[in-house]
């Protein structure tokens, strides 16, 4: 597979920033193909997640940060990361919606800077995972 060949192609075409984007090659058929991924932010703010945050960075100097996931059931196999990359003690917070829950609990917690979660949709059993 010419990955590094197809990317410089792709990627002079002004549709994906090689320094920024994660990109996964893929071989359909005879073809390559180079799939953007995990696209990143950093939030300051509480935010409802979907698909499009796959990679969530929290924020919290000014205050507690949620961030409510989108239902298991109509995201099966998404897999999010949120982590917290301020140094302050105010809580991240991870939401389950309607009746999901995130390893049996409703929402979870945490304050201490570089603490990450990654979770894993399980549609079947309106269950977020923790990885």
């Amino acid at each position: 597979m010419q990955s590094v060949t197809l990317f410089s192609q792709i990627a002079s075409g002004g549709s994906i920033n090689p320094t920024t984007d994660r990109l996964l090659a893929v071989r359909s058929g005879a073809d390559d193909v180079l799939v953007q991924i995990n696209a990143s932010a950093e939030y300051t703010a509480n935010q409802t997640l979907s698909g499009a945050n796959s990679i969530v960075l929290a924020n919290s100097i000014s205050g507690a940060v949620n961030f409510e996931l989108p239902l298991a059931a109509d995201n099966d196999g998404l897999e999010l990361v949120i982590k917290k990359i301020s140094s302050d003690v105010n809580n991240v917070g991870i939401l389950a919606q309607g009746e999901d829950m995130i390893d049996g609990a409703t929402a979870i917690y945490f304050n201490l800077q570089w603490t990450s979660y990654t979770l894993i949709a399980n549609a079947a059993n309106n269950l977020w995972l923790i990885v």
